[in-house]
């Protein structure tokens, strides 16, 4: 008999112990009262790279709970929502209804629209995480720009060189790592689309591509600089700079513009930091290639 009581006691405990260890539920409305104060610290002033690195911890345990909740919620729903069903099959067309089964089915409805309710709210954190990764991703590239054009940092300054190349580092990570965060985010039949929407637009840059080069060269061959003109008239020389112009830049940044135009369209990756962190790099590629083909063009035209 004492042995009974003693394990009965530990059973007990044990069962303490493990209630205790279970994790808080997830509360959506506070979390989006909790993000909101966050978007207005971010709009409010400049934060460290250390207070953005802890807002981005705090980001990526928030977003899991909240794609934990989401599958718990819907889950919950779609039990309630069976049940419902089975309740009002119960009763016959023209029938009045029980009152135990009336009453049954205010609770599970009642059940149902805070579900529903919490789905949205939950909807509503995501949401949110998403805005506020844009916003912290904004500020860090703008602390980039700052640190290479403004400071304009040298060797000579070893602190500050060394902070821009951290800089330029992160960014250079951020570049690298933001598909995969990307598509970890997508569900499964969102990710089928995704490489298929991927694989194509692939295939079209490669012929995009080989057509530009071919272009490229014949307009070189039959429009450029004619060197068997010993003295080209000013003219000549302005036709041909405007075809080197063409040929050595409007062609390319055809094509990444026609790059960013499918980024607005493709609805899986619009405004997720991958999306945004391609459009700078097309931006600042497409203000590379028009400068770099105006110098050819008309201080350099014969390379």
């Amino acid at each position: 008999m004492r042995f009974i009581k003693i394990l009965m006691i530990g059973l007990w405990l044990v069962s303490k112990m493990v209630y205790a260890a279970e994790p808080a539920e997830f509360d959506p409305t506070a979390t989006n009262k909790n993000l909101d104060k966050m978007i207005t610290e971010l709009n409010g002033k400049n934060k460290t790279k250390i207070e953005a690195e802890e807002f981005l911890n705090t980001l990526n345990v928030t977003l899991s709970d909240a794609q934990n909740a989401q599958k718990q919620y819907t889950l919950e729903l779609a039990n309630i929502t069976k049940k419902i069903e089975a309740l009002k099959s119960a009763t016959n067309d023209g029938e009045t209804a029980l009152p135990g089964i009336v009453k049954e089915l205010e609770q599970y409805e009642e059940k149902a629209g805070k579900y529903k309710y919490m789905l949205a709210q939950n909807a509503l954190v995501i949401a949110k995480i998403d805005e506020i990764n844009t916003l912290i991703l904004k500020k860090r590239n703008r602390e980039l720009i700052n640190d290479i054009l403004v400071k304009q940092s040298s060797i000579f300054q070893p602190e500050e060189f060394w902070h821009s190349l951290l800089s330029f580092g992160g960014f250079l990570q951020e570049i690298l790592v933001s598909p995969f965060n990307w598509y970890k985010k997508l569900t499964p039949e969102q990710r089928e689309n995704a490489l298929n929407s991927l694989a194509m637009l692939a295939f079209m840059l490669a012929v995009a591509l080989i057509a530009a080069v071919i272009i490229k060269s014949f307009i070189l061959r039959h429009y450029g600089y004619n060197l068997d003109i010993s003295v080209p008239s000013y003219g000549q020389k302005f036709k041909a700079a405007v075809w080197i112009f063409i040929a050595k830049g409007a062609i390319a940044a055809a094509i990444i513009a026609a790059l960013l135009m499918w980024l607005e369209r493709f609805e899986l990756m619009k405004d997720s930091e991958f999306a945004i962190l391609l459009k700078i790099f097309a931006a600042y590629l497409l203000y590379f290639l028009i400068f770099r083909a105006a110098v050819l063009a008309s201080f350099a035209p014969k390379n």
